[in-house]
């Protein structure tokens, strides 16, 4: 049948070190590569006020300003992150235009006492006239929701 020539097998054993050696030399020139990030996929808690207890007064107090000039319904998400005691990262959606500057100003206010820096919290602001039994002026009122 096939016969091997013993100079060709020769140069495959000769041929076999120099393909190995060439792949371990390219493998000892690779440098250690790190990478950094994020989690990849945080997930938001709702316990707001348990970490952040004064966080529903501060939020009356930061818009009642904006609530008594615009005098709009509505309710909006608000989502951020805990920062030393503080907050940060405060991102909206829906709700009023017009209270969502207001609504990120006194975010900033907001004091909390999870020391879990980087967690994610989300809740509902819900913006609501109250009427006066007796057909007055009209009022307003805030409600945080953890939902």
């Amino acid at each position: 049948m096939f016969e091997q020539s013993p100079s060709l097998t020769r140069g495959l054993l000769l041929a076999l070190p120099m393909t190995f050696g060439s792949a371990l030399a390219l493998a000892q020139d690779l440098q250690r590569v790190e990478v950094e990030g994020r989690r990849p996929a945080d997930i938001a808690r709702f316990d707001v006020q348990a970490s952040c207890p004064g966080i529903a007064a501060t939020l009356q107090d930061g818009l009642v300003g904006a609530i008594s000039r615009e005098n709009l319904s509505g309710t909006m998400r608000v989502q951020f992150r805990v920062k030393g005691d503080g907050t940060s990262e405060v991102k909206h959606s829906g709700g009023p235009v017009a209270y969502r500057q207001p609504v990120r100003r006194a975010m900033h206010n907001v004091s909390c006492v999870n020391k879990e820096d980087g967690q994610l919290f989300s809740f509902l602001v819900v913006f609501t006239p109250a009427r006066d039994e007796a057909g007055g002026d009209a009022s307003y009122r805030v409600a945080l929701l953890e939902q």
